[in-house]
């Protein structure tokens, strides 16, 4: 997983590049301007991301299907992956988790 490329971009230069290389999917990345500080727009990142093979996608937790998007979420986190199909594959054939909250509410 990979998170504000934005200080990658300006701390780490090509070691990010290497990263996102080796990486299959990255879970969240937020696009919601605060690249801006760091002098990068959320296009610039998008372009960046999607140069290393990476498709934004969602994802409906509840029904499990994953959908290829046109472009990242605009003002929230997108999930790029390498291969969808090998994505909803994963997200099909894997075991339900339970997730509980602080006030007990299971997700």
């Amino acid at each position: 997983m990979v998170d504000s490329v934005g200080f990658f971009l300006s701390v780490n230069g090509n070691k990010k590049m290497n990263l996102l290389r080796i990486l299959n999917f990255i879970a969240t990345h937020p696009l919601n301007g605060s690249g801006a500080s760091f002098g990068v727009t959320d296009n610039e990142v998008h372009k960046i991301i999607t140069s290393f093979g990476f498709h934004p996608i969602s994802y409906e937790p509840f029904s499990r299907v994953v959908s290829p998007l046109e472009s990242y979420g605009l003002g929230g986190n997108t999930i790029y992956v390498k291969d969808i199909v090998s994505t909803q594959r994963r997200v099909t054939d894997s075991e339900s988790v339970c997730i509980r909250t602080a006030n007990n509410l299971e997700l």
